[in-house]
């Protein structure tokens, strides 16, 4: 089967297709991580704004940590998908 799919280069075979999935499946997944935490920050925010009447100043401070931890986040997928590419290469 691989013999057969080296002779036609112009399609795609379900190998090649599964090892992309595979080598950018992690990125696929920072922008849910990203949204994830501004949205459950700023919304725990608005919630203890509500219990203690200090709006708008802990829905702005949840919204602000939450995009910290989201860039956090984003930098951590990034930062250690580039060690594995490195250890990988020889």
């Amino acid at each position: 089967m691989r013999e057969a799919n080296k002779q036609r280069p112009g399609r795609w075979n379900l190998e090649s297709l599964s090892e992309a999935y595979r080598k950018i499946a992690p990125y696929l997944n920072i922008g849910y991580v990203m949204t994830a935490s501004v949205v459950l920050f700023t919304f725990l925010g608005y919630y203890l704004d509500k219990r203690w009447e200090t709006r708008p100043w802990l829905t702005v401070t949840g919204a602000t940590v939450g995009v910290i931890v989201g860039f956090y986040q984003f930098f951590k997928i990034v930062l250690g998908m580039e060690k594995r590419k490195e250890n990988r290469e020889p």
